[in-house]
């Protein structure tokens, strides 16, 4: 009755046994965190989802995991090392696998696939997707059409490439601080037109942009920006 066509979850896989822990951190793509429910849940999920035309997609994690990841116990040299030896850590931080290792792709691409096979999920939003090299994701894409080649992939990420052979929409983060730039910071509303006219200069011909006035990793609008 919303007009939604998509239900999009948050994490739901396998995270450390921390009740505190985080949906971002991930201990193993190819589980169900026992606080999101079971298999069976979310197959159950999928077919109700469906019945009502909507898709469903999830929430990936790639660009780190969890310290207690299967991939670590599974193989140590999956991740980014720094020189003297130790696991490199990312922005959060968090350990980071090596995208230059073809079987670190090749693990991560079969996980996609099979919450597409076994699930019948249809897409993924990908949290943080611009600090991924864009040549995985192409990989991901061809994999995942020879399941069905209707799979959303959405970038959490504003980089020009990613529609090219790989993402099928991005988030438009310039166009968001544009706004907040005039509803918050005063600037003239000039801004707004400045960020339009930069994503047309920059992004390929026909791009398809998420355009948002806030999400769960900024303030809520309704605070950021005032009732009125």
């Amino acid at each position: 009755a919303l007009g939604a066509t998509i239900v999009y979850l948050g994490p739901i896989a396998k995270r450390p046994p921390n009740p505190n822990a985080s949906p971002y951190s991930i201990s193993d793509y190819n589980a169900i965190d026992p606080q999101c429910g079971t298999a069976q849940d979310l197959h159950d999920f999928v077919a109700a989802a469906h019945q009502l035309h909507l898709k469903v997609m999830l929430d990936i994690v790639y660009y780190h995991t969890a310290p207690d990841n299967v991939m670590m116990t599974q193989d140590p040299g999956f991740y980014v090392k720094t020189e003297d030896g130790r696991i490199a850590r990312g922005f959060w931080p968090q350990p980071l696998p090596d995208y230059s290792k073809p079987e670190v792709r090749k693990y991560l691409i079969d996980s996609l696939v099979h919450w597409v096979r076994d699930f019948g999920i249809d897409g993924f939003r990908c949290d943080v997707g611009g600090g991924i090299p864009e040549s995985f994701w192409v990989e991901a894409r061809k994999a995942l059409d020879k399941v069905n080649p209707q799979v959303v992939l959405l970038s959490e990420s504003d980089r020009p490439d990613d529609q090219l052979q790989a993402f099928d929409i991005n988030y438009n983060f310039n166009y968001y601080l544009g706004l907040r730039s005039v509803l918050r910071d005063g600037a003239p509303v000039m801004a707004v037109r400045k960020s339009w006219e930069q994503m047309h200069a920059t992004m390929p011909r026909g791009a398809r942009l998420l355009h948002f006035t806030d999400n769960h990793d900024w303030p809520r609008a309704v605070m950021q920006f005032g009732e009125k």
